[in-house]
């Protein structure tokens, strides 16, 4: 007496559902990785320069008369006010980096199996 198993898709139909269903949301991924990563990048160098801006500003602060006191110290303020609103962006934007490169690697894996599905 013979088995009526059940029909299963072919190896090759799983992959190409399974590499349909991912690659979208892999596409997604990668433009915010490299948006995210393009805005730190951005965000690193001004931070730098101002950095670079602020040691001046510093600098002369302490050669300073004391009669101009009020406008320098107002600019060295907004420049460390920027600075730490600049660093607590970037350290945002570190760890998202890294999450979306885990997420990307991830949903690489998804698309290119290690291990095949058995005929």
């Amino acid at each position: 007496m013979a088995l009526d198993f059940p029909r299963f898709r072919s190896k090759k139909r799983d992959i190409e559902t399974d590499v349909s269903r991912v690659l979208p949301i892999r596409d997604s991924v990668a433009a915010a990785l490299r948006e995210s990563e393009r805005e730190l990048s951005q965000l690193t160098k001004r931070l730098k320069d101002a950095n670079t801006q602020a040691a001046f500003l510093f600098g002369n602060e302490l050669e300073s008369e004391v009669g101009d006191d009020a406008a320098k110290e107002a600019r060295l303020k907004e420049a460390e006010a920027f600075l730490v609103r600049g660093q607590h962006r970037a350290s945002y934007l570190e760890r998202q980096v890294a999450i979306l490169r885990e997420i990307s690697a991830n949903l690489e894996r998804i698309v290119s199996p290690v291990t095949a599905v058995g005929d």
